[in-house]
């Protein structure tokens, strides 16, 4: 059977991954809502071994905080060996009668994207090995408050009754999202290896063929009959009984072509598909049916973004009302504020363009921009065509065209939905359209989205972690050439190290600079190798350095512009000047320094003011001053320098590192703050490897951060492991160092962005959260999507 939709083809799609040969491809998901009940179960007809076996599955959450079972075994409530999330969105092992349980340090509430989750169990094993857990192919650290005794035998495999998606007692906790292929091993401990692989072209975690015995309990599910749901594809024939899901074709229909696989499917797309973002949101709207229905809380006027955002493509989207009474459908921009603190809809701002569905006007910045379109009832279907080329926004209602209208403003654009007292649902394509696309137009998955221009980003970027001096060995060996290595010791309070290839040939650290002092070079004194645990960042500039002649003063380059960063070294003059960068767009983020003078580090980005500047080596508020950049925004080959000695000292060697933006690796935006613990989300379309960021409006004691996915290998409910550029300070956790992140996590890194979790609250010296803008630079860890078939997993 198929359950694909209407999507289109992205040319060029290949079915294969990891370099060649036919990929193992997942064809869909099922939809758990919990508002519907529904569940899994199936009885064993006779036990297992109740001792070792492997649960294995691909699960995307479209709701966290809340209790929600995957797995267990027995229907009574004591004994019972049961999987969860909990409320704090860890995964939790709990067992009874023996007390045993064991929860994950991680953290998972990232809504858009699918995690490959298995959990490992041999109570035969020696303590620390009896229960193991992987998510995307790592093995997460578990804490454990009561251990398994040896050859203890839990519940799973046991001739009672087992669940997927419901606790075991009566009182519910359905889970509510996504799952796919669904595999349980009898009798085996495995890891995440025998049911996903490591795409060899891209790194990123991928599906494959299990091809080992399943015991006589063992079962896989792949939800792809939808006369019978729970069939068993292991050949056991441990078919289990669906409850309350539904194939019938429509809003309801549970099997959705969602899938953490991305392939071309016969000319149809197969991939992850766009959701509601609870993440991008008001408030006073609740989302459900996998994310796909958006219903308002009867507070005022709400909204609601997609997951995935627009940058280049043709897209289609449907949305079926629920009444008549002020519903709005519609595109936001980049700059939208529709979903902040103050409840707003589309149509509501300059950046956002709503379809009202009680007038049949399409509204921008809260006026009509166009009248006389069909008024909307309860099942009338909306559906909007976007063409980001040239930003044509095209507007239906039944399939038949209301309005063509450009919009304006920065990508990424997002469809969406929102109301002010009804319920809508809306089709991003994993379930049949219910009106044809225009010609071109398709589904917004990651199959659709464009090739990203640099496949393997750590190819061009990456991070290291060693202890003592072996770091600066890690740091160099990392990517395609460690042309910018950045070091920090994070166990001791010692300065930022950084070193280039221009300056330093041998790239063994001398001579280098120090983020945080302005010392001139040559007080840096020689390279000391840190003592504790450090980390690197390190950055690929190119093969070779070259004289560039496109601005009034030659520099010498060291450029790589497919990954958009370039070393440039030059000369000043103390007069207004242009310099050549070497890159073939415009610097979104330029960090100098005079190597001469006993002067602060210059920082430009391009989301401050023309010609404004900070200071990397200090936590202050921003400099107006027209001599740093000569009040002149870079150009696609040069920056301009004015007569500050810190930028351009009459005869001084200075070095600038340059960055310009490349989609899908990296980002140089802002984001307004809201000051709230649960703060802003920031869309990025790629999964953040390193952030950068920086209170642009504060400065008292406002401090640069950094935080990244290595040395924070996984989302944390509790602490935050963020580094300061303009502090010789430790790695900050919870409540150490100037008490700024109190005992909440600074970030959480995301699938397709990043979602501030600092709160204004917490503690005086907030830093990325107080309600002013914040500028940040990003690099990627995976794109969103990928052309060898692969795509960013949640994290």
């Amino acid at each position: 059977m198929s359950v694909l939709s209407n999507t289109g083809i992205r040319m060029g799609a290949s079915g294969a991954v990891g370099g060649g040969g036919e990929a193992y491809q997942v064809a869909n998901s099922l939809r758990f809502n919990d508002d519907d009940s529904a569940y899994l179960n199936w009885t064993p007809s006779s036990a297992g071994n109740r001792m070792t076996w492997t649960w294995s599955g691909w699960v995307k959450r479209t709701t966290a905080g809340q209790w929600q079972q995957i797995f267990g075994g027995n229907q009574s409530t004591n004994p019972y060996t049961i999987i969860s999330f909990t409320s704090d969105d860890t995964i939790r092992l709990l067992d009874s009668p023996s007390t045993a349980q064991y929860h994950t340090q991680a953290v998972f509430r990232d809504p858009s994207a699918f995690y490959h989750i298995v959990f490992a169990v041999d109570t035969s094993q020696s303590t620390s090995d009896r229960v193991k857990i992987y998510v995307n192919g790592t093995e997460d650290p578990l804490t454990v408050t009561t251990s398994f005794s040896e050859d203890y035998e839990t519940q799973v495999n046991n001739t009672t009754e087992h669940r997927i998606g419901r606790w075991l007692s009566t009182s519910g906790l359905y889970f509510d999202g996504l799952m796919a292929d669904v595999h349980f091993v009898d009798g085996l401990q495995l890891d995440a290896s025998s049911f996903a692989e490591e795409d060899e072209t891209t790194g990123q975690w991928v599906p494959k063929e299990y091809t080992g015995s399943y015991g006589t309990n063992g079962f896989h599910l792949k939800f792809d009959n939808t006369s019978d749901l729970g069939e068993d594809s292991s050949g056991n024939d441990n078919d289990w009984t669906a409850n309350n899901f539904s194939t019938t074709a429509g809003a309801g229909n549970d099997v959705l072509a969602d899938s953490p696989s991305t392939y071309d499917d016969s000319g149809n797309g197969v991939g992850n598909y766009a959701t509601l973002n609870p993440l991008q949101k008001t408030s006073n709207q609740t989302l459900s049916d996998g994310n796909l229905k958006c219903t308002n809380l009867n507070t005022g006027w709400g909204a609601c973004a997609s997951t995935i955002g627009m940058t280049d493509g043709k897209y289609y989207f449907e949305c079926t009302a629920g009444g008549i009474e002020y519903t709005y459908v519609g595109i936001a921009n980049a700059s939208t504020t529709i979903w902040g603190t103050t409840p707003g809809h589309f149509g509501d701002t300059s950046n956002d363009w709503g379809y009202l569905t009680s007038s049949g006007h399409l509204r921008h910045d809260s006026v009509a921009l166009d009248t006389g379109g069909d008024t909307v009832g309860a099942g009338d279907v909306i559906g909007i065509a976007f063409d980001t080329s040239n930003k044509e926004s095209k507007w239906y209602v039944n399939g038949v065209l209301q309005y063509t209208e450009t919009l304006s403003g920065d990508s990424p654009f997002f469809f969406g939905s929102g109301s002010y007292t009804s319920s809508n649902t809306v089709n991003f394509g994993a379930r049949s359209f219910a009106y044809t696309p225009p010609t071109g137009y398709k589904a917004l998955n990651t199959f659709n989205l464009p090739d990203p221009t640099i496949t393997d980003p750590s190819l061009y970027f990456d991070v290291a972690t060693d202890t003592g001096a072996n770091i600066l060995s890690t740091a160099t060996g990392l990517t395609d050439g460690a042309d910018f290595v950045w070091i920090k010791d994070r166990a001791n309070s010692d300065d930022h190290i950084l070193f280039n290839r221009i300056n330093d040939t041998g790239m063994d650290g001398t001579p280098h600079m120090r983020s945080n002092e302005k010392d001139f070079e040559s007080t840096c004194g020689t390279y000391s190798a840190p003592s504790g645990n450090s980390v690197g960042w390190v950055w690929n500039a190119g093969s070779s350095t070259v004289s560039n002649t496109d601005g009034s003063i030659t520099s010498s380059v060291r450029a790589n512009p497919t990954a958009g960063f370039s070393i440039v070294s030059y000369t000043g003059s103390g007069s207004n000047a242009t310099i050549g960068h070497g890159l073939n767009d415009a610097p979104g983020l330029i960090i100098i320094k005079n190597r001469d003078e006993l002067k602060n580090w210059v920082v430009g980005h391009s989301a401050l003011s023309t010609g404004n500047s900070l200071r990397l080596n200090l936590d202050d508020s921003v400099s107006t001053a027209g001599t740093i950049f000569n009040s002149t925004d870079p150009t696609s080959s040069v920056f301009s320098v004015g007569t500050n000695i810190s930028i351009n000292g009459s005869a001084d060697k200075i070095i600038a590192y340059c960055w310009s933006e490349v989609e899908g690796y990296s980002k140089f935006s802002s984001f307004e703050a809201d000051g709230v613990a649960d703060g802003p989300y920031v869309h990025l379309g790629f999964r953040p490897a390193i952030i950068l960021l920086k209170n642009a409006d504060d400065g008292t004691n406002r401090h640069w951060c950094i935080v990244d996915g290595t040395r924070s290998s996984f989302n944390k409910s509790a602490s935050a492991e963020v580094l300061f550029p303009d502090d010789s300070q430790v790695e900050s956790y919870a409540d150490n160092n100037y008490g700024q992140f109190g005992s909440k996590p600074c970030v959480d890194i995301l699938s397709n962005g990043f979602k501030v979790r600092e709160g204004d609250t917490i503690g005086p010296y907030t830093q990325t959260n107080r309600s002013d803008t914040i500028i940040y630079a990003a690099w990627a860890h995976q794109p969103m999507n990928n052309l060898y078939g692969a795509q960013s997993n949640a994290r």
